[in-house]
């Protein structure tokens, strides 16, 4: 017993990373949603210059992360495990500079820093997807390394400033969300060292952050079109309101779960929470506590305009979270706050009913050659069936005179896109004779009554 302890203070970093990347691997292979599969087919359908010159413009996000994903599916494929791989592969990476900021001051807590980080539930979902958040958080979690050496000129380096500039404008060109928390950490280096270190680290970020201006540009005002021509987009916007600001508490303590009776989730969410938070804001003199309520008071102010006051756009703030958790010297409180994320944790990753929208098992109901749906929102149904059903929009039907006797529906987005299909198949004599249901969708049936 005493070697295996042996062992495990000698090996413990290793154990500790190997293991993440182990949970990390729980159900990998579960279907992708829609955001996933329009990754996918982004890197399956342009090259690295067509992602920027045809795609990116109509997007809402930078384009960095698919170029990067781009080069990886060339090598690696396009299953669900090759795309979402390189999202466990920055989560780690991430942890591993956690680790390495905490033990500029104090070695003894960067190990649970790190170990606060890598189980917490939402990093752990994130870590799953096949989106950019991870790789923003990882550049994040570089840059606050830089930061916090370069605000300790015990530690400060010659070219830390040049380093902090180039990570934040390499997590802004990853996610614009980013540039909140550059601003804050921008703020402290006026205040705490001077315009010296601001002019260096800034112009730096400014230098490398002004390629992506033209597309920038153009992304916002296809956006606005877009935006435009979605009539109930609001509903998944983050706008600024009590709810969203304080879904950022509950899912940075306990992820994307959520279940029923509500009474009891919103209880054990509630508790949590503040558990977690209570410890967080006692060390509310620690400089990153502060940088931590000042990105959540800019991003609740711009969301009254600029509407993205959502909970997984500031998941990098788990890194500060996780950070000034490891300062307490109380080993119980630790292990209390680990257990807690492991259970939440292992809660989502092994039952299937907190997994993401099933499009995997939708497909393979499906047992007709056409399907109406939101043609915007088909790329997951593309993926795994191919061109093997024909997608044909849901807003045809209000129009259509020659719909066949039965047709097939997805009802998914319908809502969001304002397509009150359901009226103008009734209008036409029409009967929903059989819908099903899997993990986050719906399937319907619907024949004409003769």
């Amino acid at each position: 017993m005493k070697s295996l302890s042996l062992l495990f203070k000698k090996y413990k970093l290793f154990i500790i990373f190997s293991l993440a990347f182990l949970v990390r691997l729980i159900f990998l292979n579960q279907s992708l949603w829609l955001d996933e599969a329009v990754t996918a087919k982004v890197v399956q359908s342009f090259n690295l210059i067509e992602i920027i010159t045809k795609f990116s413009p109509y997007d809402f996000h930078p384009p960095l992360y698919y170029l990067i994903l781009r080069l990886w599916t060339t090598y690696f494929g396009y299953s669900e495990i090759s795309l979402r791989s390189p999202s466990i592969l920055f989560s780690l990476i991430a942890g591993f500079y956690v680790y390495n900021s905490i033990s500029l001051s104090c070695k003894k807590c960067a190990v649970w820093g790190a170990v606060f980080f890598l189980f917490n539930p939402l990093i752990i979902y994130y870590s799953q997807e096949a989106r950019m958040y991870m790789l923003s958080v990882m550049f994040v979690s570089i840059s606050l390394f830089y930061f916090l050496r370069v605000l300790n000129s015990n530690f400060r380096k010659k070219h830390d400033e040049f380093l902090l500039g180039m990570f934040l404008s390499l997590a802004f060109l990853s996610f614009y969300g980013s540039i909140f928390i550059a601003i804050i950490m921008q703020l402290y280096i006026l205040i705490k060292k001077g315009w010296r270190s601001l002019i260096y680290s800034l112009t730096t970020q400014i230098s490398t952050s002004i390629i992506i201006v033209p597309l920038f540009l153009k992304q916002v005002i296809h956006s606005q079109e877009s935006l435009s021509m979605v009539k109930n987009w609001s509903l998944v916007l983050g706008r600024s309101n009590l709810k969203n600001l304080t879904l950022i508490f509950i899912k940075f303590a306990i992820g994307r779960i959520s279940f029923y009776p509500k009474i009891i989730y919103w209880s054990v969410a509630f508790l949590w929470s503040f558990f977690i938070f209570f410890l967080f804001f006692l060390k509310k003199k620690n400089i990153l506590v502060q940088i931590f309520i000042l990105v959540v008071t800019l991003v609740f102010f711009v969301s009254f305009f600029v509407p993205m006051l959502q909970y997984f756009r500031l998941q990098y703030l788990i890194i500060i979270l996780s950070y000034v958790l490891s300062l307490y010297k109380n080993a119980k409180l630790k292990y209390i706050i680990v257990s807690g994320f492991l259970v939440f944790s292992l809660t989502y990753l092994l039952i299937p009913q907190f997994h993401r929208e099933d499009w995997k098992k939708l497909s393979k109901n499906i047992h007709t050659n056409e399907v109406y749906m939101i043609k915007s929102s088909s790329d997951p149904l593309t993926y795994y069936l191919g061109d093997r059903v024909k997608i044909k929009g849901l807003k045809e039907i209000a129009t259509n005179d020659s719909l066949p006797d039965r047709i097939v529906i997805i009802p998914y987005t319908s809502e969001i896109h304002g397509c009150n299909y359901k009226k103008y198949l009734m209008k036409d004599g029409y009967k929903l004779i059989e819908k099903n249901t899997v993990r986050g969708l719906e399937l319907e049936e619907w024949d004409k009554i003769y």
